[in-house]
């Protein structure tokens, strides 16, 4: 049970604050002794490796642990429920939100608030119409591939040749006939046998 409620803070974490950073995070560097005694019960699974941890994901944790603690039951079931859902995403669906969110934080202020409007603006829209647009936008990342593939030269343009970004295709071997099979006698007996055995 425990293990839980720390796995669902770290979701939390992922999901519901805001991340800390380097320079917060450089600042707190508690000690396991130095935690409360509520934090360290949260906390207990990383007892024996926390003075092992960056001091950032130690910070990460404790704010983590706190922000727990400030939530009301609602909040920790809807932190739960996210964490759930998260468990059960494919690893390498995992990996790629674990990338979008490094993406989405390199980018500027600005631009983080402008990406989280348009993301508030589709999440108000018809279940239907985000089918539609996600539609839309697969097909136009395909259109948008074909667009950015390199041309060949007008000289090679009379050789068809099939691409595909997703099949590596192995040069042709030129076609070599098989030589006809060599025809070999067969050695036979010299004593023939008749039908009574003899």
């Amino acid at each position: 049970m425990n293990r839980t409620w720390l796995l669902a803070i770290g979701m939390g974490l992922l999901l519901a604050i805001p991340a800390v950073s380097a320079t917060e995070a450089l600042a707190e560097e508690p000690r396991w002794t130095e935690l409360p005694a509520a934090q360290q019960r949260l906390l207990s699974d990383y007892e024996q490796r926390w003075d092992t941890l960056p001091p950032a994901q130690r910070a990460t944790l404790v704010a983590g642990a706190r922000r727990w603690q400030q939530m009301n039951s609602a909040e920790r079931h809807q932190v739960q429920r996210h964490f759930d859902q998260w468990q059960q995403r494919p690893l390498a669906q995992r990996k790629a939100i674990r990338e979008r969110f490094v993406r989405f934080k390199s980018l500027s202020k600005a631009r983080r608030k402008q990406v989280l409007r348009q993301h508030r603006k589709f999440r108000a829209l018809p279940v239907e119409k985000r089918r539609e647009l996600r539609q839309r936008f697969k097909e136009h990342r395909v259109d948008q591939d074909r667009l950015q593939r390199p041309t060949r030269p007008a000289a090679d343009r009379t050789r068809p040749t099939t691409v595909l970004p997703h099949r590596v295709v192995p040069p042709k071997r030129p076609h070599r006939p098989t030589p006809p099979p060599v025809h070999r006698p067969v050695d036979r007996p010299t004593t023939t046998r008749t039908l009574d055995g003899r």
